[in-house]
């Protein structure tokens, strides 16, 4: 391939690539700009949700606040019916949180964008997908290439 040919190439995935994390960017914080908890409620719905955290105590370590900081952002989303409080079975003074229906449709909107990629790759022809994936393993594999040189320059 004559080196002009090569650069009007490169050049073209340069455009396209800047394009694409644009639309890409915009698609993926659409879900979070419809979201309508402020970010401390926001942070701890995520955390009862995942089940990184689910007392009022054990948020209040992972977010690294007061416990009467967490009750009010967890008052809050137990009234917006985002979480329910249930009693422990072994403890009674122990309140455990959970999502409802409600907070865990959002929890699973906002963490799993793999039907919007499935959505997308449904639109790409058959022969386009498989030039695709051969072009991200072959850019994928020049990048670990260029990775590896470096970390062995910089051991030497």
């Amino acid at each position: 391939m004559p080196a002009s040919a090569r650069t009007a190439l490169v050049e073209r995935f340069l455009a396209d690539r800047s394009a694409l994390g644009r639309v890409m960017a915009l698609e993926r914080m659409q879900p979070w700009l419809d979201v309508p908890l402020t970010m401390a409620q926001l942070r701890v719905l995520l955390l009862v949700a995942g089940g990184v955290a689910t007392t009022g105590s054990a948020l209040a370590t992972a977010l690294d606040v007061t416990p009467a900081t967490v009750s009010t952002s967890v008052d809050r989303l137990v009234e917006a019916g985002y979480l329910r409080r249930e009693e422990s079975a072994d403890d009674r003074r122990v309140r455990h949180l959970a999502p409802t229906e409600r907070g865990a449709e959002l929890h699973a909107r906002l963490a799993d964008r793999h039907e919007a990629t499935d959505e997308v790759l449904d639109l790409v022809a058959d022969d386009d997908l498989a030039a695709l994936v051969q072009g991200f393993a072959a850019l994928r594999a020049a990048i670990e290439t260029v990775a590896e040189r470096r970390r062995s320059a910089e051991r030497d």
